[in-house]
């Protein structure tokens, strides 16, 4: 299939770690109890949520530098709807 798609991901599959000159920047965090979702701003303006360990999440504060990444296992990718 040729054409945009969406790659749908969860929360808790993706991860994330500071990193200078990183893919994102943290752009907000929610606390939800044992885990915090954060969230990050990536190139062209999309947004993406990964569920940390709250204490993990603690370590990165809106405005840092991150790279997040995709998880080792397939994910589901789907042709975007126009």
């Amino acid at each position: 299939t040729s054409g945009p798609v969406d790659v749908l991901v969860r929360p808790e599959g993706l991860t994330v770690a500071a990193a200078e000159g990183g893919n994102g920047i943290v752009s907000g965090r929610t606390f939800l109890g044992a885990i915090t979702r954060v969230a990050v701003l990536l190139s062209g303006d999309t947004e993406v949520r990964v569920d940390l360990a709250s204490a993990a999440a603690l370590a990165i504060p809106p405005g840092t530098s991150v790279q997040v990444g995709l998880p080792p296992t397939p994910v589901l990718v789907a042709r975007r709807q126009q």
